[in-house]
Formats: structure tokens, C-alpha cells, sequence
């Protein structure tokens, strides 16, 4: 928020901003942080809850599918590409090459694209 005042000449000047006190900003981080936590663990408690209503034989069958495998395999290898990827694009950062700018920023506008096309081809 952003306050205006009169100084002696009776020019308006901006005042300093009000600071939100940094306990406040860090319980709204705390809290977002909990919610998207508990949100991504219904999955989980939902699975959790099938084992629990299930036969053990009939769950030890179905963790050894050959399935299960190539679905556990399939996982990892997009888990370990997904974070080279991103850390790839994060180490390289905007400083160093414009790319990356590109690369890290997905809500930029296609005019800015469509700008840094024209100056990069040659």
C-alpha cells in the first residue's frame, strides 16, 4: 500500500510502503505450503486405504506383474530426465545465454517471443 503526503511546499511525495510484518508472510508461506502438501497426498491415502481393504495375497500378486515393472521402470526414467532437464535449465540460468530466458519463463507473451525469433535466426 502506498501512501501520499505533502511536504512543506505542498508538492505530494510518496511516502515509504507499509511492510507486511514478515510473520504474517511466513505463516501465509507455511500454510500454502501444508495445503499443497495434503493435496498431493490424497493419492497416497487414497492407495493406502485400497492396500488396507485388500486381500495380502491378492496385493503381493499384483506388486509382482511384470507390469508393475515396466510401469516402476517407466516412472524413474521420467523422474531422473525430468530433474536433469531442470537442472540443466536452472544451472545455465538467463545470464548466460538468452535461451534459457526463453526456456524458463512459459507465460511470456508472443510478441517477446516472436521478437527474440526475428533476433536470433541470422
Amino acid at each position: 500500500m502506498t501512501l501520499t503526503r505533502t511536504d512543506a511546499g505542498g508538492q505530494a511525495s510518496l511516502a515509504p510502503r507499509v511492510r507486511v510484518p514478515a510473520i504474517r508472510g511466513r505463516t501465509l508461506i507455511a500454510a500454502s505450503a501444508v495445503i499443497a502438501a495434503l493435496l498431493a497426498a490424497i493419492p497416497l491415502a487414497y492407495l493406502v486405504v485400497r492396500v488396507a481393504e485388500a486381500d495380502r495375497s491378492a496385493v503381493a500378486d499384483a506388486m509382482w506383474r511384470p507390469r508393475t515393472l515396466e510401469l516402476l521402470l517407466n516412472t524413474s526414467g521420467l523422474v531422473l530426465a525430468v530433474s536433469a532437464t531442470c537442472l540443466l535449465i536452472g544451472v545455465s540460468g538467463p545470464e548466460t545465454t538468452s535461451l534459457p530466458s526463453v526456456l524458463t519463463s512459459p507465460i511470456e507473451t508472443p510478441s517477446r517471443t516472436a521478437q527474440y525469433s526475428a533476433t536470433a535466426s541470422p
